[in-house]
């Protein structure tokens, strides 16, 4: 017995040292561990389940495509500044790039009564997601979502807890009414921060081969 415990202690201490190895991502917090999470690129880990109604984007009555834009960036306030500004919101319809905080920009043409699924790259450094549906003449607060991308977090240890936390997919799902976005799931809208400074832009946002 009494050789019994000398190892035992050993052990423990053993354990123990392991368990406080230095660990680039590993945080004393939880709050800290979702932070600094790592951010890298992931093939198709951005999902979106659309379904589109046949009414879709309709203009004096009459159906129309409707452009969906999926903006990424490191901020949320990168994202809430474009979507807060009419004149960069164009240029992204018009196939033009965000800027330098912009990550990626993915366009979709989305047809009426369609049901589609988009497997999207997540870029490097992605931590939030805008959607903003081309509804005519302009999007407004209606045709605009910002989420989060999910992050998981857990810890280790007993007596020394690290947390550890890392990105997951993000799966959408949403539907395309007649003239606003109908059904959102799959994540919790993060606030618009409106600027009222801002005016609509003189030339609508015509839909494809509408009126």
């Amino acid at each position: 017995m009494r050789a019994i415990l000398p190892f035992m202690l050993l052990l423990s201490i053993a354990l123990l040292s392991g368990c406080t190895t230095d660990d680039n991502n590993a945080a004393s917090s939880e709050k800290q561990a979702i932070e600094q999470a790592p951010t890298p690129f992931a093939q198709g880990a951005i999902a979106l389940d659309i379904q589109t109604d046949p009414n879709l984007n309709a203009v004096h009555g009459i159906a129309n495509s409707c452009t969906l834009l999926v903006i990424q960036a490191s901020k949320s306030s990168t994202l809430n500044n474009l979507l807060n500004s009419p004149p960069r919101l164009r240029t992204l319809f018009s196939d033009a790039g965000g800027g330098d905080d912009i990550l990626k920009v993915d366009r979709y043409s989305a047809m009426p009564g369609q049901r589609i699924t988009l497997h999207i790259d997540r870029s490097q450094n992605s931590r939030y997601v805008a959607i903003v549906a081309g509804y005519y003449p302009f999007p407004q607060q209606q045709h605009r979502l910002l989420v989060a991308i999910p992050v998981i977090s857990e810890s280790d240890g007993w007596w020394n807890k690290t947390w550890h936390a890392r990105l997951q997919p993000l799966y959408l799902r949403l539907r395309l009414g007649s003239d606003s976005i109908s059904q959102f799931e799959g994540a919790k809208p993060l606030p618009l921060v409106s600027n009222t400074s801002n005016t609509l832009p003189d030339t609508p946002v015509r839909p494809a081969g509408g009126a």
